[in-house]
């Protein structure tokens, strides 16, 4: 049987947040709408020309958990890519992380 083990978590998120009250500049709504109904206070969003994309931002992410992991990169079996915004419908963002990361063994999921 096999075994397997999540050894190493990584997270990037875009310095720009963006609050409720800054949504209620641009369109009907408010903070105590927004909170009741989603629990959020805010959010981060990529400013355009930042270089944060879906891919770059991952490779980040999977940076900071291989280090975390005590690894190398290659002995990964298993890497779960998950974005509710990819920039492209099928997996491309993966790919263009993948290759940036040098990753050449093992499966990829995307998630979406």
């Amino acid at each position: 049987m096999y075994n397997s083990k999540i050894i190493g978590l990584g997270k990037y998120v875009p310095d720009n947040v963006v609050t409720n009250e800054d949504l209620s500049k641009m369109m009907d709504t408010n903070d105590a709408w927004i909170t009741e109904r989603t629990g959020i206070k805010e959010r981060r969003w990529a400013v355009k020309g930042s270089g944060d994309t879906t891919a770059t931002m991952g490779v980040k992410a999977a940076k900071q958990a291989i280090e975390r992991s005590g690894i190398d990169k290659d002995d990964i079996d298993f890497i779960i890519f998950a974005t509710l915004s990819p920039r492209h419908v099928f997996s491309w963002s993966w790919c263009t992380s993948a290759a940036r990361l040098r990753y050449k063994n093992g499966w990829c999921l995307r998630c979406a």
